[in-house]
């Protein structure tokens, strides 16, 4: 079924998909179950998870740094151009993903594992490739 075509995708195009499943902040627990159920390459994800999971670290801790002073009643402080900063590093990660996953579905034409196609890269002859079934 549908679950069955997308980790056939998953495992062919693990970079890609678990690049975007981080950057998409999809929660770590349902990407890694996934890879490991689907026994996806270690080396595309993991580098994958490190460059999608950049963003949010860098965002997070200059938020962290943009707070000044202890966690006192009156004493945290706030610079602005480090919550800027965040707020413009997470903008990049989600443009970034956005751009990934729109070059993705031009590729696979409507962006349903291959187009016209019955999920094992063989025309299934009805023109209508997976919805046909």
């Amino acid at each position: 079924g549908r679950v069955a075509i997308w980790m056939r995708q998953f495992r062919k195009r693990t970079f890609e998909s678990v690049l975007v499943a981080r950057v998409l902040g999809v929660p770590g627990d349902v990407v890694n179950v996934a890879a490991g159920a689907g026994r996806v390459p270690f080396v595309p994800f993991a580098t994958a998870t490190a460059v999608g999971g950049s963003p949010y670290l860098v965002a997070f801790a200059l938020a962290g740094a943009a707070l000044e002073e202890s966690f006192g009643p009156d004493a945290v402080g706030f610079r602005w151009e480090l919550a800027v900063i965040a707020v413009a590093v997470g903008a990049v990660g989600l443009l970034a993903a956005t751009w990934l996953r729109h070059r993705r579905t031009r590729r696979d034409g409507d962006g349903r594992n291959g187009a016209g196609r019955n999920g094992t890269g063989e025309r299934d002859g009805t023109g209508e490739g997976d919805r046909a079934r």
